[in-house]
């Protein structure tokens, strides 16, 4: 072993193939390693289209260094890391951090102004408070994600000072406030995702999502698993693109006030009806433009599920059906028939249609997959 250790020559890479070795390691650890190896390998490591991602969750395992870093001063960032690195730094994800001094640190570093997406995750409340120490992300940042987060009134005020905001995501947080009021000041918000919200208030819901029609610009909106009482407002949203409700626990009425969103390309509605009531309060329009609907897990009856989907069905690419029992082989081959635009329709767990029926509407209409 030691002779062919003995025998082994240094083996010369070009800058160039360095580069795109490089160009693969996203973990900070060994980003920081490799710039120790030797002068070459910090020359080209320290490039600053390798910055474009900074990924903090990872000094959570870092050891001594994220000690350092919750001790560290904006000179000694600076030096240990280099001036120029971050000049095309776009993008940040920060979690696990219990002292907010680091985020101090980086957001009021001069070269912030480049940073258009940040994510958070398991940040606590203390640091969404003193965010707005950092002037240079306010101006620039566009796409902002919080994970695991504890959200108050003072956390969305300072998202209201956004105003470049286009895509929020809050997912899996608890929501100590009924408003979303500064949100709605975001005017040129386009992706709005408040998905598995724990509403820590007396009536468990938002009260005023009335303002969401003070977002015109919105396109893509989700509600996943967030408990939703009143949908005044919802209806002026008349560039909504893709809109998400599972698991909202609705009446079955929503789904015909949702018809009127005529732009709509995308919809899941999947698990969504907690209940139906005799007859709905207006007829399902056709939507021209819709390509995806999941209906899946909704327990509605074979009538009630011809009802909801039949108008729906003929400009559909796109139907999940997972886990609906009132699918049998009549309810089935109307939908197929009507939708001349399918191409699939999901029916995993649709216990009431055997694989022989299913051969059958297969060889009826080719053109569809039926995936059971």
């Amino acid at each position: 072993m030691e002779s062919c250790i003995e025998n082994v020559e240094s083996v010369y890479l070009p800058p160039e193939i360095l580069y795109k070795i490089f160009s693969n390691i996203e973990h900070l650890r060994c980003k920081c390693a490799v710039l120790q190896v030797c002068s070459l390998w910090y020359c080209v490591g320290s490039l600053p289209n390798l910055w474009t991602k900074f990924d903090f969750r990872t000094l959570n395992i870092m050891g001594d260094m994220c000690s350092w870093f919750k001790r560290v001063e904006y000179h000694q960032f600076v030096t240990v890391f280099g001036q120029e690195r971050f000049k095309k730094l776009a993008k940040m994800r920060v979690g696990g951090i219990d002292n907010y001094h680091i985020l101090h640190v980086i957001f009021n570093y001069e070269n912030c102004e480049t940073c258009k997406q940040l994510v958070q995750e398991n940040v606590p409340l203390n640091i969404h408070s003193n965010l707005n120490i950092s002037p240079n992300l306010s101006h620039t940042i566009t796409k902002l994600t919080l994970f695991h987060s504890t959200i108050e009134m003072e956390t969305l005020d300072y998202l209201s000072t956004l105003q470049k905001l286009t895509n929020l995501t809050i997912m899996q947080s608890k929501f100590l406030t009924t408003t979303i009021e500064p949100i709605s000041k975001l005017k040129h918000l386009k992706t709005l995702v408040l998905e598995d919200l724990k509403i820590k208030t007396p009536t468990g819901s938002i009260e005023d999502l009335y303002l969401f029609k003070k977002l015109p610009t919105l396109t893509k909106l989700s509600l996943k698993d967030t408990f939703v009482d009143n949908w005044e407002g919802f209806l002026e949203l008349s560039n909504l693109t893709d809109l998400n409700v599972s698991g909202c626990l609705l009446s079955a009425n929503y789904l015909s006030y949702i018809t009127r969103f005529s732009k709509l390309e995308k919809l899941d509605f999947s698990a969504a009806i907690s209940y139906e009531e005799d007859g709905l309060d207006e007829e399902i329009r056709p939507l021209n433009n819709l390509r995806y609907l999941d209906f899946g897990c909704n327990n509605v009856t074979q009538e009630n599920l011809l009802e909801y989907v039949l108008p729906l069905v003929s400009s559909l690419h796109h139907l999940d059906l997972t886990g609906i029992e009132s699918v049998t082989f009549d309810s089935l081959h109307q939908i197929l028939e009507k939708g001349k635009n399918l191409e699939c329709v999901n029916l995993m767990n649709c216990l009431y249609i055997s694989d022989e029926e299913v051969d059958i509407l297969n060889s009826k209409f080719p053109k569809v997959l039926l995936e059971i």
